[in-house]
């Protein structure tokens, strides 16, 4: 989160006691950015990097991907999916 948002944020909630739905309205952000906001005290929070929590499910079949878009450019996902598929089988 910006400094000067954060600034924002806690001036309006505890300067000009505007409301947590108020202050996200006046802003145009989310209450519970407001709320992160107002629970960090001395510094503005920091974003934290979203990511894939979990591994994907075409990890175990990338390297037989790629080797056949290598060779075969024109190849369309669902017929790569097909071949997975049978090959799975």
């Amino acid at each position: 989160m910006e400094t000067e948002l954060w600034a924002n944020i806690r001036r309006m909630y505890e300067v000009d006691k505007i409301s947590i739905s108020e202050i996200s309205r006046l802003l145009r952000i989310h209450r519970k950015t407001v709320r992160r906001a107002l629970e960090s005290d001395s510094n503005p929070p920091v974003n934290e990097p979203r990511g894939r929590r979990t591994k994907s499910r075409l990890e175990p079949f990338k390297t037989y991907i790629v080797e056949r878009l290598n060779e075969y450019p024109n190849l369309t996902s669902s017929k790569i999916l097909m071949e997975i598929q049978t090959t799975r089988l």
